[in-house]
């Protein structure tokens, strides 16, 4: 038998976050209001969603990846206004 990949592993990840759910929801329904929760959940998963990605922008920063996507400078100068 072959050792767990990490696709595995994050499908684990995944089913155990997807199963304790419902009993989370439920729980927290018996303490804030839904609408309440909702935004609680929004404003939860905004941060995260910032947090990756700064993350992968650093790192693709880091890697000199962007430099390399970027665009050269022209060295031709752009027209002057007409007065």
């Amino acid at each position: 038998m072959s050792r767990p990949s990490r696709l595995d592993w994050r499908l684990l990840l995944m089913t155990v976050i997807w199963g304790t759910n419902y009993a989370l929801i439920k729980t927290a329904f018996r303490e804030i209001d839904p609408q309440a929760f909702n935004a609680l959940r929004l404003v939860l998963a905004s941060c995260v969603m910032a947090g990756a990605s700064l993350a992968v922008r650093r790192r693709r920063l880091g890697s000199g990846l962007v430099a390399q996507l970027s665009f050269p400078k022209s060295k031709a100068q752009s027209p002057k206004p007409r007065a």
